[in-house]
């Protein structure tokens, strides 16, 4: 009796540290992206400069222009944790629009930013989306719009755990718990198509 105590309580420490590590909130950035845009100041200053990973490099709207827009488009559609805008000169009345195809699905306002290079912080929505537009009009004294670079970042699905070693050398299995002869637990944690949760095995 004091085994099978035993058995079920380590059992239910291992399932909830499984839990527990898939709960983990992860997120990685998008690669993979493309731009497009309202326009572009000379051949070299396109939008492509944008979403190139290189902070050396940046995309600059026409001359005097205001209402100049920057669209990024996602390789695939997926929920968002952040971006961020590195951006050249300052800017005015910013907009940060988030899409899923044509569909709007938030509108962000970052309003004005008077002192230029500087990386802007923007709250993604917690639907999933592909398309993010930056609009936005020139500053006082700034002859064009110019982004250095977006970064997008999104969470990560986890679907499975694999080889997860564990001090206390147990693992669990469909019939019960057990030692390995090495003395590591390992388990994996997998989708139950059933019930939609997860469970160790």
């Amino acid at each position: 009796m004091k085994k099978q105590i035993l058995a079920l309580g380590i059992s239910f420490i291992i399932n909830m540290f499984c839990l527990h590590s898939f709960l983990q909130a992860q997120t990685v950035q998008v690669t993979g992206m493309t731009a497009t845009a309202s326009s572009q100041y000379v051949q070299g200053s396109g939008p492509e400069n944008a979403v190139d990973g290189l902070t050396g490099t940046a995309w600059c709207s026409q001359v005097n222009a205001t209402g100049q827009w920057l669209q990024v488009s996602l390789p695939e559609t997926y929920t968002l944790s952040s971006i961020e805008i590195l951006w050249g000169p300052p800017y005015t009345n910013c907009t940060v629009e988030f899409y899923n195809n044509s569909t709007l699905v938030q509108t962000y306002s970052l309003g004005s930013n008077s002192v230029g290079l500087i990386t802007t912080p923007v709250t993604a929505p917690t639907s999933p989306v592909n398309k993010i537009k930056v609009t936005s009009d020139l500053y006082l004294g700034s002859s064009a719009v110019a982004i250095y670079e977006v970064k997008v970042f999104r969470y990560v699905t986890i679907n499975t755990f694999d080889q997860i070693n564990a001090s206390f050398g147990f693992f669990t299995t469909s019939l019960g718990v057990g030692r390995t002869s090495t003395g590591s637990t390992s388990l994996a944690l997998k989708t139950s198509a059933a019930t939609g949760g997860y469970s160790c095995i």
